[in-house]
């Protein structure tokens, strides 16, 4: 395991990616850095032992990041759990008061707040839960089985909460864009199974957010819910995208996901401008599935 000290590098726009690389082995798993510009890769944190590292989720490497760590437990027994993780004394320290066991997080931008994907409770396997760093007060997303919510993403005031709601139909499992205020009432349908949104991303200023639709890559207003494509899925042969997250970028002026080379095996991270500009590929790997965390400050 090991840190990067967050004056050791410096990107030209002032801010970073951190994305995770999900290895097809047991325990493989890492947290990495990179360069909008796809310069100066390097690890955070690297599997150890009987753990590894699954996501990553920040706003910037002078404070703590999240990490949601995957950790042999017992024999047969794995759990996994969130933790901050400081890069300038390359340690980390489980994060207080959580509820169940914690998959993919996102921290509010002040840092306050913790949205997370719960496990434990029966009644819905899975589903969301808010926590507040300070109180360490917890609020649950209302939800009932067979449903389950997936990857949680702030706007940039902490007041409102996106996610995707997955329900089984007909043997598939069909995606819904869910928002939410917080604190959390019930949540109301953004774009429905139709549209085939498989994650989304506030823009840093708040008025828009971004999608993957059945479309491709899509920038949508966020009162009005006017859309205009960017990145259309026809363009993307012979790749796909996933469910591996997408993110916006502040200085960097970058949206960054991942897309499938079904040529290559490869499991590659992109950005885009938000004009729709110069989409390129910046990392990529063939032994393992990126996902990505979060645009960092430096």
């Amino acid at each position: 395991m090991i840190g990067c000290g967050q004056t050791s590098v410096h990107c030209g726009s002032g801010e970073a990616i951190v994305f995770s690389e999900i290895s097809k082995s047991a325990f493989g798993d890492s947290v990495n850095f990179v360069c909008a510009d796809g310069s100066q890769y390097r690890p955070l944190l690297r599997p150890a032992g009987s753990r590894s590292f699954l996501f990553v989720n920040g706003r910037s490497l002078a404070y703590p990041l999240l990490i949601t760590a995957h950790e042999r437990i017992s024999p047969g027994r794995t759990e996994d759990h969130l933790f901050y993780f400081s890069t300038e004394r390359a340690s980390l320290v489980l994060v207080p008061g959580l509820v169940g066991l914690q998959a993919r997080a996102a921290l509010s931008s002040d840092g306050s707040l913790i949205a997370y994907e719960s496990t434990g409770d029966q009644s819905a396997p899975l589903r969301l839960a808010v926590t507040s760093a300070k109180s360490g007060h917890t609020f649950l997303i209302p939800t009932a089985t067979p449903k389950a919510d997936h990857f949680p993403t702030w706007s940039p005031d902490g007041k409102e909460l996106m996610f995707i709601r997955l329900e089984p139909a007909a043997g598939i499992e069909l995606p819904t864009l869910m928002r939410v205020s917080i604190p959390p009432g019930d949540a109301t349908v953004v774009f429905g199974p139709e549209e085939l949104v498989a994650s989304a991303a506030y823009s840093p200023d708040g008025h828009r957010f971004a999608i993957w639709s059945r479309n491709g890559l899509e920038i949508v207003d966020r009162q009005t819910l006017n859309r205009r494509i960017i990145l259309q899925t026809s363009s993307l042969a012979p790749r796909t995208p996933g469910t591996a997250g997408l993110i916006w970028g502040g200085s960097s002026g970058t949206l960054a996901f991942t897309l499938y080379n079904n040529q290559t095996s490869a499991s590659e991270l992109w950005t885009i401008r938000e004009n729709g500009a110069d989409a390129r590929p910046i990392f990529s790997v063939t032994d393992g599935m990126l996902y990505v965390g979060s645009y960092v400050r430096q």
